[in-house]
Formats: C-alpha cells, structure tokens, sequence
C-alpha cells in the first residue's frame, strides 16, 4: 500500500537551465581567445547596445592596446528582443575595410 501522505512530483528530477550557446556568448568566448592566442597584443570586446528600432546589436571589436587601445568593428549582428526565445531572426554584418 502507498504512503498517501507522500507527495508525487511531476517537475523532472533536474530543472537546471540549459547552457544555451548563443551568439553574443560565441561573441565573447572569441573575444577571450584572441586575447590567449596574441598574448594579448590584440583583444576582442563585445558591445551590445539597442537600436532606435528596438533591436539589439552586439557588435565584434579587435581591440590594440599598444596602439591607445584602437579598436576596428569587425562584425556586427542584429536581433529583436525576442530572439532568445527563438521567435525573430538574426542578422550579421561584416565590417569592409576602406582602406588599399
């Protein structure tokens, strides 16, 4: 005979989230590595700010120290607010250099 007393849960055992990779996580774990690969002579920076039209930009910087801490956008990629939840799109912009 079961113990009426104990409760049945019907949550899975672990409700942990779920590491998720997003973008902007990519973004700054490439940040990092070019840093260990250059010994840190070039850095990467990520800045996220929003849009006038909502959007949320995160933005990809080579950033050099020995140079007054230049910094050159490399990328750029775009998303509504919802993206995390998986309902909007995302879109990339690669930075074209002027210069010959």
């Amino acid at each position: 005979m079961k113990d009426e007393t104990q409760e049945t849960s019907f949550w899975p055992s672990d409700l942990s989230l779920l590491q998720e990779r997003t973008p902007v996580s990519i973004m700054k774990e490439q940040a990092e590595i070019l840093g260990k690969n250059t010994e840190y002579k070039l850095r990467g920076q990520v800045s996220t700010h929003t849009s006038e039209e909502g959007e949320i930009l995160h933005a990809f910087y080579v950033v050099v120290p020995a140079l007054d801490g230049y910094r050159y956008e490399l990328f750029e990629i775009s998303h509504g607010a919802l993206a995390a939840c998986g309902n909007s799109q995302s879109r990339a912009r690669i930075a074209r250099s002027t210069q010959t």
